[in-house]
């Protein structure tokens, strides 16, 4: 909370929206990282990064208009920690130059390490991005709506559970490699959402990092008790296992709800854009996610 002026609070987006007073604009802003993907990679990781908080205000409605960071590493004296610092900064300066994101500003943090052992902290640099919304009929929130809508997902799905939430809380596994970040699919993806927004074809939006579709899908029924009949025998065109489609965390992902008649319309606009966009299911008016078109078995969860 921000005085009188949080507007989108805990739960309902993907990022903080605040009024900017005695105005019809707003402010969108999202903090993060993803330290076990930097942790892995440095390099894809930092830019991993970007691409979810740019996704947590494009989500609600902002362009990304400027990055803050803070960078937090271990001792840069030692060529590891300083390896780790070096690529991470290469990593975010890359992308923001070929999307076009002005850095205002940040700070560094060394020396992060356990007094006894002196061990590191995984890499961890904090992003913060900002946007600007106008008119608060603009401004998307993140709970499904409407019971019989479509629930589409943007983005393909890829083979990458290196440092995912799955491979961490089950397999007790940080390992791997993490997602890959294509700037220009990315670029691709954040105007065709705009192109949607102006066509106010987006009822809900949120990006899927960790924990993948499913958990953000679940994310997206929570608040207004909604469920989700989700058939995935048309998506899953990479031949991935059940695990792997689930709870992979590509990056640079969105599910959206839409009503059904703009659905054709939609995926003309999808080939306009050379993204990917497909069905996933609609909404039901049960608190639970049944899954069909998975390899072993269908599944119920609620």
């Amino acid at each position: 909370e921000v005085g009188v002026r949080s507007v989108v609070k805990c739960g309902t987006g993907d990022s903080g929206v605040l009024r900017i007073i005695g105005t019809n604009k707003f402010l969108a802003s999202s903090v993060g990282t993803n330290s076990k993907h930097c942790f892995l990679d440095p390099y894809e990781g930092a830019k991993g990064g970007l691409v979810e908080v740019c996704g947590n205000v494009i989500a609600n409605g902002a362009r990304p208009k400027a990055m803050v960071n803070c960078c937090n590493f271990g001792n840069p004296e030692i060529p590891e920690s300083f390896w780790y610092f070096a690529n991470s900064v290469k990593g975010m300066a890359d992308f923001c130059k070929e999307l076009r994101i002005p850095v205002v500003g940040g700070n560094v943090s060394f020396y992060n390490e356990d007094e006894v052992t002196k061990t590191a902290i995984k890499p961890a640099p904090v992003i913060m991005i900002v946007g600007i919304i106008d008119g608060v009929e603009n401004i998307i929130t993140l709970p499904f709506k409407n019971v019989g809508n479509d629930i589409l997902i943007i983005g393909e799905t890829e083979n990458e559970l290196g440092g995912s939430e799955y491979h961490s809380v089950i397999y007790d596994i940080e390992g791997g490699t993490p997602p890959q970040v294509d700037e220009k699919k990315i670029k691709a993806r954040w105007d065709f959402i705009f192109e949607l927004y102006d066509k106010n074809f987006i009822r809900a939006n949120h990006d899927v990092n960790k924990g993948g579709i499913i958990i953000s899908i679940a994310e997206m029924c929570f608040k207004n008790k909604l469920g989700a009949d989700l058939d995935l025998n048309n998506y899953n065109d990479k031949n991935l296992r059940d695990d792997k489609l689930l709870f992979s965390e590509s990056v640079g992902r969105f599910i959206i709800e839409t009503a059904p008649k703009d659905f054709e319309e939609i995926m003309i606009l999808a080939k306009k854009f050379k993204i990917t966009v497909k069905k996933l299911g609609v909404l039901i008016n049960k608190p639970e996610i049944n899954v069909k078109g998975l390899k072993s078995q269908d599944i119920k969860l609620g």
